[in-house]
């Protein structure tokens, strides 16, 4: 039940940043627009992913710089 609230605390300004590294496309799909319109951002934890649904895993932020700086840190080269 609780599984996605820190994407949720994203969205409504109480948290920066949130992870998940394994998630269904249906948890993602919902997610992605709440995040999006309340002005955050929603990325899939893997750069290489075409679509942020299917990738599996997401990444929400407060801004763009802040997303991507979460994304390097979880994947190292």
């Amino acid at each position: 039940m609780t599984d996605c609230l820190q994407h949720a605390l994203v969205a409504r300004g109480r948290m920066h940043a949130a992870v998940d590294t394994l998630m269904a496309p249906w948890d993602v799909a919902a997610l992605v627009p709440c995040v999006r319109e309340a002005g955050g951002v929603a990325l899939p934890l893997d750069p290489a992913a075409d679509d942020v649904v299917f990738a599996g895993g997401l990444v929400t932020a407060s801004t763009a710089p802040l997303a991507h700086a979460v994304r390097d840190l979880l994947q190292p080269e």
